[in-house]
Order: structure tokens, then sequence, then C-alpha cells
């Protein structure tokens, strides 16, 4: 499940990446991708919060396991959202993007990035070793 919300979200990316290729940046088609990312982004937030880092945590103490480097990583990933958030917020409005293009793209560059390494992240280290194949 994690990992086919990552994929999913890696996608929306994508699809604005895509239109931020054309040579007429069309802001409204972005506005209405980027707001079913924050959906999606929302419901993964919250499921990988109550759901899969409780649950490791739990675990953890229970085999009398250090958490204290995974509550970082699960900070770590609270300070991204904020970024995302902030970023979400601020792009609000199809003529925003447009008077603003070039800060836009550096802006969900920067996003992307960050993004894309979270989940390669959690992918490769946590998610490796605590979640089925099938989660």
């Amino acid at each position: 499940m994690m990992v086919k919300q990552h994929r999913n979200l890696q996608g929306e990316l994508n699809s604005v990446a895509g239109v931020l290729q054309l040579e007429a940046v069309e802001a409204l088609k972005i506005i209405g991708l980027l707001k079913n990312f924050r959906k999606d982004l929302s419901d993964h937030v919250c499921a990988e919060s109550k759901l899969f880092y409780l649950e490791l945590l739990k675990e953890m103490e229970e085999r009398g396991q250090d958490t204290s480097k995974t509550k970082l990583f699960i900070e770590e990933m609270g300070e991204l959202a904020k970024e995302v958030y902030a970023f979400l917020d601020k792009y609000q409005e199809a003529e925003k993007i447009d008077r603003e293009t070039a800060v836009f793209k550096e802006e969900f560059a920067q996003i992307l990035r960050a993004l894309n390494l979270r989940i390669e992240s959690e992918e490769v280290g946590v998610f490796a070793y605590w979640v089925p194949a099938d989660f």
C-alpha cells in the first residue's frame, strides 16, 4: 500500500513536471494536478504516521531496540511535509504561477528532489526491513 502510494505521488509530480516542459505552461492544469497531489499526500502522510510508524515504533520498543534514529527519521518527514504544504499553499492560484513561472519551476524542482529522496530513503531503508511486500 505505501509503495503504491509513493508511485502515485511520484506520478502526479511527474505530470506537473511534464506540464512545465511545455512551451506555454498551463497553470490551470498545474493547479488541478497539485490539488490532487495535496489530497493524496495528506492521505499518505496520515496513513504512514498513524499506521506504519506507530506500529514500527511499538515493535521496536517491544524488541528492546533503540528508537531514537527512527523517531528522528519520522520528525524529518514532518518537516518535509511542512515545506511541501507551504509550497502548495503558496501556489494555489494559476495567476501566481503565471506571474512567477521561473521561481515556481525552481521551487517545484526542489520539492520533487526532496520527496524523491525521502521516498527512496523509506523504501530502501525502513520499508525494506519492516513492510510486507503488499503494504
